[in-house]
């Protein structure tokens, strides 16, 4: 109330005497024109006040010095190239309704209309000063009180207008742009910020808003320049400013509120000068000259959720002796400071709170400077910094600063810390891991964070609940964690095994770089519950050779598997003692010891669609005392036993194996074999099978079929086995790819085939890059949904269309696909089908992902819910049969087969 009755005071009287100066500036041009009248009619009178007109190639520097108090100096249109300095007060115009054409041109640099300070109440009016940007220049520079500016244009300066340490200004119609910075408004005390500067003025285009002694208000948000001065509760939201001396400025305001700001190439992003309890939140502060965010004796502020990267400093409390009282009592939050000079930094300032930051890529973390004292910092991430933190000029008292939180709570991350997590409790003397290191960090000399973490906060994260936990097994089995909740964890390496027992997704943030690794005895994931979900891990081995499993699903079913990297254990991934019904797809499951997917003892339904199997030391995959088991389109190579075996011991029937790329397997395995199969299955769906590196028939018919069967078992005793074959072994290996949730697929001798799917207005266009390798005559055969391509459409070779023989459609083409056959040459070809679409239009990605994983688990859930007593369809097909087929169970019909057709790729 004090303040305000000051400041109330202070306005009145710079409202009296605004209105008087404007009084004096009537009188003077009234007295300009009697002073004409007289002289025409030689009527002999007596000046009060001095005019003196300048014309072009006259000195308007020599016109101001031989000017008396308060004379006015007309200056006609044209270009003066010259620096002025106002050393008196007097009236500086150009002509009314030609500021344009008077011009004040300054390429020297340096100030080009200085108002010095003490020289008050000076008018300047209807002018153009122009520069040359050079560093530092300022256009006009104002150093005292009571002064006008009005109708100018100010452009091509590092300041545009800098009104500094002066007050009771006014400022009315001015065009400030092209400036480094356009308008600068600066000091200390309050008054120093009173002055009248409504939104007539327009920086780079937009409007100044500058408001005095307001509240409860919000300001529009095509501000081009904002600044509160005394005022309480207003709020800045939604507004881009760029080119200032603040892309926020609060003087000795309260209680207000930044919000969604972007604030970028300003000499500050937000400024706070003398103010309390004042908000700062998710906003984007970025490449300002001096401080992302700058706190001058301000208390109680929230600066939260900021992005702040390559200004000089991310935040800063900075101190004055001239106003003798701290930055106290602030709280800095999950701010993400990177790429600054420096992260944080503190001058002479107590009680602060720095929490849940990250804190990258900074010549220094956090400066505490002076007699800062009594910090808390903890659960922030120190990342990759110089120094983490600094002290000048020493360090304080060990009471000063606090480092961590206590247990179980925990310190900050450090990317300097080499610790590790073997045991647990308060003491770190607990057999277990907590995510806490067991050795204390050094700070500095003599300033410990006691419990550092092992991982950067927020990494394990619940989703549902928001809150964050330092282990994943800790996140999983929180009470607070319910059934169907999700957990996401960050890419980072966590060296812990876990076990799921209740229904979750847990998803990994890229599965390339986040990283579960256990122990040669460890299993890495357990799963004992069903409707799991797990995607986006490199499950991995470390200490020798393993004898535990990847992920291992014990009793689970309807669980995903899903986007994984399983490498280095015994078995990748194991399913037993009935883990039926669920899904397994577009995993890696490379160079485990000894099997890559293993199903046993009675897991019934399972789909495992599109993996690439490799280079593990032994089989593929190997299945025993399952049924009813889909093994569709997956990449099974270079393993050492068997691609896929169904052991005599094994009792499998009824499963169908049908798209899988059998190459090179067999490297360990005197057999030679790609697969083994001493049970009842089959081996092709819908007259299509697997593709078999070592198959020698012909396509004689050219459609990518062989015309002879595959016999998996090879030649037994001499004569070959009737019962376990191919039917429909492809001539070149099977690829799937998924657009706009439809389905295509290629069957191609290609080495390498890149697809692309676009649509303009009905017209949808599949564009495949081909690179075939081998001197033959390559082939495709392309099966696409109508949806994406439909009739009437043509086949493009290299740009040129290209129709029978070299491109047909196929008998196999139905209602709902297109299947076509297409010949090239070796080599590197572009083959493209185009025809109409049923998708109008690209769709904004997040809808179209949305939509379509929606869909896909909609069709994945229906599938698996079926009948599971359906009936198996009869093998006719295309005149093609095994010769014996009588052990194939009943149980297992058509309609089982046809899940593979909703094995989208999620």
């Amino acid at each position: 109330m004090v303040l305000r009755k000051v400041f109330d005071n202070d306005y009145h009287f710079f409202y009296r005497e605004t209105m008087r100066k404007r009084c004096e500036v009537s009188l003077c041009f009234l007295l300009v024109l009697l002073t004409s009248i007289a002289a025409s009619f030689q009527i002999p009178i007596v000046a009060s006040f001095q005019v003196i007109i300048v014309n072009p190639g006259e000195s308007i520097q020599s016109a101001i010095n031989v000017a008396s108090e308060n004379a006015t100096i007309i200056i006609k249109p044209g270009k003066y190239v010259e620096r002025l300095q106002v050393i008196k007060s007097l009236t500086l115009t150009g002509e009314v309704g030609k500021s344009n054409s008077t011009i004040i041109q300054n390429s020297a640099g340096g100030t080009t209309l200085e108002i010095l300070r003490g020289i008050n109440s000076v008018k300047v009016a209807n002018l153009f000063i122009n520069g040359s940007k050079t560093y530092l220049s300022t256009g006009i520079y104002v150093k005292s009180q009571f002064n006008l500016i009005q109708n100018v244009t100010v452009a091509n300066h590092y300041y545009g207008i800098h009104v500094y340490d002066s007050s009771y200004n006014v400022m009315r119609n001015n065009c400030i742009l092209n400036n480094t910075l356009d308008l600068r408004v600066f000091g200390l005390y309050l008054p120093h910020f009173l002055h009248d500067i409504d939104d007539s003025n327009l920086v780079s285009g937009r409007k100044v808003y500058y408001w005095i002694n307001q509240s409860d208000k919000k300001f529009p948000t095509d501000a081009g320049y904002i600044a509160a001065v005394n005022c309480a509760n207003v709020t800045v939201e939604n507004v881009e400013i760029s080119n200032q001396f603040a892309g926020v400025t609060f003087a000795y305001t309260n209680n207000s509120n930044v919000i969604n700001i972007t604030s970028a190439l300003n000499e500050y992003g937000v400024y706070l000068l003398c103010s309390k309890g004042n908000t700062v939140s998710n906003s984007t502060l970025t490449q300002n000259f001096w401080d992302g965010i700058l706190l001058i004796t301000s208390t109680d502020s929230q600066l939260e959720s900021n992005i702040v990267k390559f200004n000089d400093r991310g935040i800063c409390f900075s101190y004055t002796p001239l106003i003798p009282a701290w930055s106290d009592n602030n709280v800095i939050r999950k701010n993400i400071l990177a790429n600054n000079r420096e992260g944080v930094y503190l001058e002479n300032s107590s009680r602060n709170q720095i929490v849940e930051n990250t804190i990258a890529n900074s010549t220094i973390g956090i400066d505490l400077v002076d007699q800062t004292q009594n910090c808390t910092v903890f659960h922030n991430n120190f990342l990759n910094n110089a120094e983490n933190v600094g002290f000048f000029p020493a360090p304080p008292p060990l009471s000063a600063h606090s480092f961590d939180n206590g247990y179980p709570s925990g310190g900050n991350f450090w990317s300097n810390y080499v610790g590790q997590d073997i045991f647990k409790g308060k003491h770190q003397n607990e057999t277990g891991i907590d995510g806490i290191g067991d050795t204390e960090h050094n700070v500095t000399t003599g300033i410990f964070d006691h419990y550092p973490l092992m991982h950067p906060y927020g990494s394990i994260r619940n989703l549902n609940t928001s809150l964050i936990y330092l282990t994943l097994q800790a996140a999983i089995a929180a009470p607070e964690t319910l059934e169907k909740h999700i957990i996401f964890v960050k890419s980072g390496t966590y060296r812990e095994p876990i076990v799921i027992q209740k229904p979750l997704i847990v998803c990994g943030e890229n599965k390339d770089s986040t990283v579960i690794i256990t122990g040669p005895s460890s299993h890495a994931v357990t799963v004992l519950a069903s409707n799991v979900t797990l995607k986006g891990f490199t499950i991995s081995n470390e200490g020798g050779l393993a004898y535990s499993y990847g992920l291992w699903l014990v009793g689970a079913s309807y669980n995903i598997l899903q986007n994984n990297i399983v490498t280095g254990k015994y078995v990748g991934i194991m399913l037993e003692n009935r883990s039926s019904n669920n899904i397994i797809q577009n995993n890696q499951i490379i160079g485990n010891n000894q099997y890559g997917i293993f199903v046993k003892r009675y897991c019934d339904r399972n789909i495992i669609f599109n993996n690439s199997i490799l280079a593990n030391d032994w089989n593929g995959i190997e299945l025993a005392y399952s049924e009813e088991n889909i093994i569709e389109a997956n990449m099974i190579a270079n393993n050492g036993g068997y691609g896929f075996e169904i052991p005599i011991y094994g009792l499998a029937s009824n499963n169908v194996i049908f798209h899988n790329n059998f190459v090179n397997n067999s490297w360990n395995n005197p057999s030679g074999r790609q697969a083994a199969d001493f049970w009842t299955n089959r081996w092709n769906s819908d007259g299509e099978g697997n593709y078999w590196c070592d198959y020698s028939g012909a396509d004689t018919d050219r459609d990518g079929i062989g015309n002879t069967p595959y016999f998996i078992n090879g030649e037994l005793d001499g004569e070959l086995e009737t019962l376990h074959i191919d039917q429909f072994p492809l001539m070149g290996k099977y690829s799937v790819f998924m657009f706009y949730g439809e389905q295509i697929s290629v069957i191609s001798n290609a080495e390498h085939i890149e697809p692309k799917y676009t649509v303009e207005s009905h017209e949808g266009n599949l564009t495949l890059n081909v690179t075939a390798e081998v001197p033959v005559e390559g082939f495709l055969r392309i099966r696409v949904s109508r949806k994406l391509i439909n009739t009437p459409y043509k086949i493009l070779l290299d740009g040129q269309e290209i129709s029978e023989p070299q491109a047909r459609e196929l008998p196999c083409s139905d209602e709902v696909f297109l299947c076509l056959y297409v010949s090239t040459s070796s080599g590197e070809h572009f083959v493209d089908v185009n025809g109409y679409s049923v998708i109008p239009e690209p769709l904004n990605q997040t809808i179209l992902m949305f939509l379509f994983l929606s869909a896909a688990i909609c069709l994945l859930v229906k599938a698996l819910y079926r009948n599971k007593n359906c009936k198996l369809e009869n093998l006719n097909t295309a005149g093609h049969r095994a010769s014996d087929t009588k052990g194939l169970s009943d149980s297992f019909s058509k309609s089982c087969l046809e899940r593979r057709s909703t094995n989208v790729l999620l």
